[in-house]
């Protein structure tokens, strides 16, 4: 529903929605882990979005750094099923660094999920690529922001072959 709210422009709503939507998770979360901490996560993951994305930086961080984590605390039990969601999450994390201003910070977040990606992509290229590409075109923005036109380059060749081979599996 805040998705919804946002998409629409609806900010105030989607913020009340997001605040009583990550207290009951929160609340569930406690007495259920097993079932509620992957969905309080993604709400906070998306609520950092929405901070992010109306200029609210410092909102963003905190709720990227809930998030954080309780995903990394998951995969360590089964990194199958959530490593991907610590890799995005760091790639969203690495962002908000970047557009801080950040830089160093964003780099070294950014090569942590790229890592993740890279890692994952050798299982299932299929389904992570384009997450890989992403990440290194998110690497090579910020690198060109750092002057480092040659590190700049190289993730936006590697990002140009990733999705030339996912466009060749289509």
């Amino acid at each position: 529903m805040a998705i919804n709210f946002t998409e629409t422009r609806q900010f105030t709503k989607a913020e009340k929605t997001y605040d009583e939507v990550l207290c009951l998770y929160r609340q569930l979360a406690e007495d259920n882990p097993a079932v509620y901490e992957l969905k309080l996560a993604g709400t906070l993951m998306n609520a950092g979005g929405f901070y992010h994305d109306t200029q609210r930086f410092s909102e963003s961080e905190r709720a990227f750094q809930e998030s954080l984590p309780i995903i990394k605390r998951l995969a360590q039990v089964d990194p199958a099923v959530y490593e991907s969601y610590v890799a995005l999450a760091l790639n969203n994390v690495a962002t908000l660094y970047r557009d801080t201003q950040r830089l160093d910070e964003a780099e070294k977040v950014y090569l942590e999920a790229l890592a993740l990606y890279r890692q994952l992509s050798k299982t299932n290229p299929a389904v992570h690529e384009p997450a890989l590409a992403v990440t290194l075109n998110n690497l090579g923005k910020l690198y060109r922001a750092k002057q480092q036109i040659a590190e700049a380059q190289k993730a936006f060749q590697e990002v140009k072959e990733i999705r030339q081979r996912v466009a060749e599996r289509q």
